[in-house]
């Protein structure tokens, strides 16, 4: 049951993100721009203790922790941005919530190769899983977390403007 519960959470956050960006166009900017922050700096946090730290006592967690927080807030920024580019009649929008989507499927990627890799014993597929849960996936996802800061940044200039 909290299976079906979980996909059925997206499309309301999607559709609170579309509401809120209606009645709320600046808040709907300004927390679009914060999420995108957020999720980066926690990207990174999780980056560093990967690397510096012992993977299953403060890795894990905060891998787990990223991928809840993606989860919750990227349905809410999409929907809020699809809501922004329909009012202005704007493409851009559109293109950023594709940004955050693949932003989704990145950070959900690196998480799968990161059950897969070496510590789990997943055999001689493990060096792929660990380059791409390495250095791949956590280049894509932060290559997109820094391009939808960017793109959030612009947009709420252009809100507050």
């Amino acid at each position: 049951m909290i299976e079906i519960l979980k996909w059925l959470l997206l499309p309301l956050l999607g559709a609170a993100g579309w509401f809120l960006r209606r009645f709320y166009p600046r808040f709907g900017c300004a927390f679009n721009e914060k999420a995108a922050l957020a999720l980066f700096a926690l990207w990174g946090i999780v980056g560093a203790a990967g690397i510096f730290g012992a993977p299953e006592r403060l890795h894990r967690p905060l891998a787990q922790l990223l991928i809840g927080s993606t989860w919750l807030v990227t349905p809410f920024v999409i929907g809020s941005l699809v809501q922004g580019a329909i009012a202005k009649q704007e493409n851009r929008g559109l293109g950023a919530a594709g940004v955050v989507f693949l932003v989704l499927v990145s950070i959900l990627l690196t998480a799968a190769t990161g059950y897969m890799g070496p510590s789990h014993g997943s055999g001689g597929g493990s060096l792929a899983f660990a380059i791409l849960h390495l250095m791949i996936m956590p280049g894509v996802s932060g290559a997109g977390l820094l391009l939808w800061a960017f793109m959030a940044r612009r947009e709420g200039l252009d809100q507050a403007g």
